[in-house]
C-alpha cells in the first residue's frame, strides 16, 4: 500500500468514513482485500495475490523476530552485525532493552493477526453484522456530519503525519546505515561481506516491517478508536434526546398526559438503548482481549520509556526519535482508553433522568387525584394511571436495570473500564513511573 494512502482530508461524505476505515483495517490487521458484504454473505474468497501479500508479511515479520532474536541471544553472531558494529554507526545506549521490547511488540502483533484472520474464516466476528450502519448518514443530523467528518480529517491528518514521519525517518536511517557501513567495509573494519549482504537483506525486510507496524499503529487504531467514539457518541445522542424530553416534561404546567405518548416514546427508548446496547457488547466480545494487550502494551512502553532515557549519557537525535515513537504510543492506547470510558457516566446520567421523570410523573397524577374534576379529567386525557399494569411494571423494572447494566468495554475479564477506572490507570502509571525511576534508577530501597 502506497505510504501517502491516507488522505482524510479528502473525505467529502461521512459515510465514506466506513471504507476508509475498512480499507486499513483488511490491509495491516487481516492481511486478506476482502468486503463486508463478503463477508456478511458468506462468500469470502482467499485469491492467490492475497496469499502472496499475507506470506511477504509474515516472512517480514519473522525475519524481524529471528534478527532480534540472534541479537538478544548471540550478538557476536558471525554471520551477520554485531552490536558493537551498529553502536558505531548510530551511537545509542539500551539496545538490548529495545530488541526486548520490539520482540514483545512484533509477537503480540503476529499473535492479534493469527486470531483475527481465524476469527474471519469462520466467521465468528460478531461486530461487522452492524459497524456498517453506525456510519450511516442517516443517524446523524448534518450538524453532527459536520463534526464527526471534521474530527475524523483533523485527527486522521494528525495520525497520518506521525506515520510518515516515522515511515520517512525509518528509510533516511536506513540509507545512512548502509552508507556507514559501505564506508567501514571499504575502510577495512568490516572485513567479512557475507555479513554486510545477510543484515541488509534481513534489516531492509525488518525496516519495511517496522514501518507496516507504524502503520497498524497510526491508520487502523485511530479507525479503531474512532468506531468507539461513535458508539459513544450515539449513545450521547440517546441521552440527550432524553435530557430534552425530560425538559419538555418538566418545563410543562399542564396535566395533559396522554397514556399513548409516554408509553410510545418510552418504547422507542428501549428499543434504541436495547440496540446500542446489542451492539456495544458484539463489539466488546470481539475485541476485549484486544482491550486487555493495549492496557499490557501501554503499561511495558511506560517502563521501557522510563528505562531507556535513564540508560542515554547524552541526549542525541536517535534517543529523542525512540522516545518519541515510545510516547506516541502510550499517547494513542490511552486516548483509547480516555474515548471509551464515558459509557458509564452517560448510562448513570440516563437513570437518573429516567427516575426523576417516573417520580415527577406520578407525584403529578397524585396532585390531580385530589381534584374534583378527576373523573371528567380522565375521560378526556386517559391518564397514566390507566395504564395497564403489566406495562407500567414493565417501565419501572426497565427503569431499575439501567444502572446495573455494564454497558460499555472491559479489559478482557479484568475490569469493566469507567471514568473512575480509566482516572485509576492513568494515576497508577504516573505513580508507577515515579516509582520505578526511584527504585530501579536511583537504586534507592522503597520506604517500608
Amino acid at each position: 500500500m502506497n505510504l501517502f494512502d491516507l488522505r482524510p482530508y479528502r473525505i467529502e461524505n461521512f459515510q465514506d468514513v466506513y471504507h476508509y476505515c475498512l480499507k486499513f483495517s483488511t490491509h495491516f490487521l487481516f492481511r486478506w482485500d476482502f468486503s463486508m458484504d463478503d463477508y456478511l454473505r458468506d462468500e469470502l474468497r482467499y485469491s492467490r495475490s492475497d496469499l502472496i501479500e499475507t506470506m511477504l508479511c509474515c516472512i517480514r515479520a519473522w525475519a524481524s523476530i529471528t534478527l532480534i532474536l540472534v541479537l538478544l541471544l548471540w550478538p557476536d553472531c558471525e554471520w551477520i552485525l554485531t552490536k558493537e558494529i551498529i553502536a558505531k554507526i548510530v551511537p545509542l545506549e539500551g539496545y538490548e532493552l529495545l530488541y526486548f521490547y520490539a520482540l514483545v511488540m512484533l509477537l503480540y502483533i503476529e499473535v492479534t493477526w493469527l486470531t483475527k484472520f481465524v476469527s474471519i474464516h469462520r466467521r465468528t466476528l460478531q461486530s461487522p453484522a452492524f459497524i456498517e450502519k453506525l456510519f450511516n448518514d442517516h443517524l446523524y443530523c448534518r450538524s453532527d456530519r459536520k463534526r464527526l467528518l471534521r474530527k475524523f480529517v483533523y485527527g486522521g491528518y494528525l495520525s497520518g503525519s506521525i506515520y510518515r514521519s516515522f515511515a520517512l525517518y525509518s528509510i533516511l536511517w536506513s540509507t545512512y546505515v548502509l552508507f556507514k557501513i559501505i564506508h567501514q567495509y571499504q575502510s577495512g573494519e568490516i572485513k567479512k561481506l557475507y555479513r554486510i549482504v545477510n543484515s541488509v537483506i534481513i534489516g531492509g525486510l525488518t525496516v519495511v516491517h517496522f514501518i507496516f507496524v507504524a502503520g497498524l499503529c497510526f491508520t487502523v487504531l485511530f479507525c479503531f478508536a474512532f468506531t468507539c467514539y461513535l458508539l459513544v457518541f450515539k449513545f450521547c445522542q440517546l441521552k440527550d434526546e432524553l435530557c430534552v424530553k425530560v425538559s419538555e416534561f418538566f418545563a410543562s404546567n399542564t396535566y395533559h398526559i396522554v397514556t399513548d405518548d409516554i408509553e410510545f416514546y418510552h418504547q422507542k427508548f428501549r428499543s434504541k438503548y436495547s440496540e446500542i446496547f446489542n451492539q456495544i457488547s458484539s463489539f466488546n466480545s470481539d475485541y476485549r482481549i484486544f482491550f486487555l494487550m493495549t492496557e499490557m502494551s501501554s503499561q511495558l512502553t511506560t517502563i521501557v520509556l522510563v528505562l531507556f532515557y535513564s540508560e542515554q549519557d547524552r541526549m542525541t537525535i536517535y534517543s529523542y526519535a525512540v522516545i518519541g515513537t515510545l510516547a506516541s504510543i502510550f499517547l494513542l492506547t490511552t486516548v483509547i482508553y480516555w474515548k471509551i470510558s464515558y459509557f458509564d457516566s452517560y448510562n448513570l446520567i440516563i437513570f437518573n433522568m429516567m427516575s426523576s421523570w417516573s417520580a415527577r410523573l406520578w407525584s403529578r397524577i397524585s396532585q390531580q387525584n385530589l381534584t374534583g374534576s378527576i373523573r371528567i379529567f380522565k375521560r378526556k386525557y386517559r391518564l397514566f394511571d390507566r395504564m395497564p399494569t403489566t406495562k407500567s411494571m414493565k417501565i419501572h423494572h426497565f427503569n431499575q436495570s439501567i444502572p446495573s447494566n455494564q454497558i460499555g468495554f472491559t479489559c478482557g475479564t479484568l475490569f469493566y473500564i469507567d471514568k473512575s477506572c480509566y482516572a485509576d490507570l492513568l494515576l497508577t502509571n504516573i505513580s508507577f513511573i515515579m516509582l520505578f525511576y526511584k527504585i530501579v534508577i536511583l537504586n534507592i530501597a522503597p520506604i517500608n
